[in-house]
């Protein structure tokens, strides 16, 4: 494959690695900027003090301060070399920016390939270009027609900018590809329960894109010894830059509705901690593609003993760490399927699913409607029983 190169900080490594994003070297102009991305670095001059500037949503009320584009001064552009942005110095607010653009044209490309058509920009009729914003001064990252910009773990020092975090930009990225899909309702139309559902579908779209890049599942399966069911560099949405990053989420979790921490995320509308019993099911569902396809080519046998299919995942794990020195190969085959039909499975799901009269229930109804479009219904009964242990009933 051509491309041009970049470097990005994936989860499981410590170092950034070199990709390729689709397009002739020369392609991608300087900022970076192309196919409709424009990465902006902002600077905010107050009184005589340069710096990041102030995000475009009030970090406290998630209301507008204002819009992009941005009008104001900016640092230098990101300069390729070349045709390649693989030289900018890791550190430096260039490689901060390439990272930036890497990430979401990479995504975006992933994603348009498993849709099977192009996922234009839900504010293209509002803006030309999505505006990317690689450092602004804020504890957070937030995404908005027309617009993503990116905080600080450490804003007070400005250290681990999130636009070199693959998970948070991806999930920023996440966010407008399914308002693309899904739509975009206006914010009083949009129940606790659909803004948790976005925020949980924009952490898969991570898990998914994150999955496709060489090396990530190779590494996080010798790291756990083929063991996916369990808490480790992809299950962690949020830490693939810095292992304690504010508002990670585990989408390996043992969340259910109708629990006291849930009932209390209800009351205080958090959506983050809202969205963790629908993630904990899909990434269950993943599990259970998984384990099938190493059992389809015989690498295991799923135990006869197991009384529910949690059981089972935990029981068929067992074997992994003796399997996978053998069977390595096998183990990575049959991950990658997985990956493959996890990723269909939650397109055509999106793809049915509408704002108007959401719920949980209705989108796990669509989970099991697209296993039984791309399955025949092959996991029905699984899906369902994974639904209701998260107290989903459907």
């Amino acid at each position: 494959m051509t491309g041009t190169r970049f470097k990005i900080y994936l989860p499981g490594f410590a170092e950034p690695q070199t990709i390729l994003v689709k397009g002739r070297p020369g392609t991608i102009a300087a900022g970076p900027r192309g196919r409709g991305i424009r990465v902006v670095d902002a600077r905010h001059i107050d009184g005589t003090r340069a710096g990041n500037k102030p995000p475009y949503k009030d970090e406290f009320t998630g209301l507008s301060r204002t819009r992009p584009p941005w009008r104001g001064d900016a640092h230098a552009p990101a300069q390729p070399i070349r045709g390649h942005f693989d030289k900018a110095r890791v550190g430096s607010r260039a490689f901060t920016a390439a990272a930036a653009y890497a990430t979401v044209r990479s995504v975006l490309d992933l994603w348009e390939r498993i849709f099977g058509h192009p996922l234009p920009w839900f504010f293209r009729e509002s803006y030309r270009h999505l505006e990317v914003i690689p450092r602004v001064d804020s504890k957070n990252s937030w995404s908005g027609e027309g617009f993503i910009e990116c905080g600080f773990a450490r804003p007070r020092r400005e250290r681990r900018p999130m636009g070199e975090n693959f998970d948070v930009v991806a999930h920023e990225t996440g966010h407008l590809i399914l308002k693309t899909v899904i739509g975009n309702p206006v914010d009083d139309q949009k129940t606790l329960v659909y803004r948790a559902h976005e925020e949980g579908a924009a952490d898969l779209v991570a898990l998914v894109a994150a999955m496709y890049f060489d090396g990530v599942l190779e590494r996080v399966l010798d790291a756990t010894r083929g063991k996916l069911w369990t808490p480790n560099a992809l299950s962690r949405i949020g830490e693939s830059r810095t292992p304690r990053i504010p508002g990670a989420r585990r989408l390996f979790n043992q969340r259910q509705l109708k629990s006291r921490d849930l009932e209390k995320a209800w009351r205080e509308y958090d959506k983050h901690t809202y969205a963790l019993p629908w993630t904990g099911a899909l990434y269950d569902i993943f599990n259970v593609f998984y384990h099938d396809r190493l059992a389809q080519i015989g690498v295991v046998v799923a135990p006869g003993a197991a009384r529910t299919t949690r059981d089972r995942l935990a029981k068929t794990q067992d074997q992994f760490p003796a399997s996978f020195a053998r069977d390595r190969a096998l183990f990575v085959r049959a991950a990658c399927q997985a990956r493959d039909d996890f990723a269909r499975l939650l397109a055509t799901y999106w793809q049915a699913t509408s704002p108007q009269g959401f719920s949980y229930e209705r989108a796990a109804l669509n989970v099991l409607g697209a296993d039984r479009v791309l399955r025949d219904g092959r996991h029905g009964a699984v899906i369902r029983e994974l639904f209701v242990w998260r107290r989903i009933y459907i």
